[in-house]
C-alpha cells in the first residue's frame, strides 16, 4: 500500500510544487503534508476507503493550491492557520488542508459565504458559553455547555445544508447579531426557524 499510496501522492503533489504562488517556505508543507496522509490514509481499513482518503487529501491540496493563487481566497490559509494553532493535532498539515479546502468551498458555491467565518470564533463562543454556564450557578456546567454546543452544530449543520437558502442571509445576520441574543444558538435557532 505505501509504494502505491506515495505514487498516487506524488502525482498529485507534482502539479502542486509547479504553481508560480507556491512559495519556497511552502516546499517543507508538501513533504510534512505527505508523511501525515500516507499516515492517515494508511490507517483506513480497506483499499476503497484509502484510495477515498488520497482523492480527499489531493482535492484538498488543490484547494490549497487556488487558495495561494487567487486573490478572491486571500487571507483564508491565514484564517484557518491561525485557527489551527490552538487545536493539538497529530496531522497539523492534513487538518489545515482540510480547513482551507472547506473554506474554499464555501466560497466558491454557499449562497451566503459571508457567515463562513463563524466557525473560526467557535472557541470564543466556548469561552462565552462556559462562563455563562459556570455564572448561571447550576452544577450541570458541562451538560450547559453541550447544550450550548449542540444548538452551534444545529446551525451550522443548516448552514452547510441546502435548506439555508430558504431563509435570507440578511434574516441569519439579523439573528445572529441581534443584542437579545448574542451567542445563544437555541435563541438565534428559533430566530431563524431552524426545527
Amino acid at each position: 500500500m505505501a509504494s502505491k499510496t506515495f505514487s498516487v501522492l506524488a502525482v498529485l503533489l507534482a502539479g502542486f510544487t509547479q504553481s508560480p504562488a507556491f512559495a519556497l517556505s511552502e516546499s517543507n508543507f508538501l513533504s510534512e503534508y505527505k508523511s501525515e496522509v500516507i499516515s492517515v490514509c494508511g490507517q483506513k481499513s480497506n483499499k476503497e476507503e484509502k484510495m477515498s482518503c488520497l482523492v480527499s487529501a489531493g482535492s484538498n491540496l488543490e484547494a490549497f493550491r487556488l487558495a495561494s493563487e487567487d486573490v478572491r481566497f486571500s487571507g483564508v490559509i491565514k484564517d484557518c492557520r491561525t485557527h489551527q494553532e490552538n487545536r493539538s493535532n497529530k496531522n497539523p498539515r492534513v487538518a489545515l488542508s482540510e480547513c482551507v479546502a472547506m473554506q474554499v468551498n464555501l466560497i466558491q458555491e454557499h449562497p451566503y459565504p459571508d457567515l463562513r467565518r463563524l466557525i473560526f470564533e467557535l472557541d470564543s463562543l466556548r469561552s462565552n458559553w462556559l462562563s455563562n454556564c459556570l455564572s448561571s450557578g447550576r452544577n450541570g456546567h458541562s451538560s450547559c455547555l453541550r447544550k450550548k454546543e449542540m444548538e452551534f452544530n444545529r446551525f451550522w449543520s443548516f448552514y452547510l445544508s441546502d435548506s439555508v437558502t430558504v431563509v435570507k442571509e440578511q434574516t441569519i445576520k439579523n439573528c445572529l447579531y441581534s443584542d437579545g441574543r448574542p451567542n445563544d444558538f437555541l435563541l438565534i435557532n428559533k430566530c431563524i426557524g431552524i426545527n
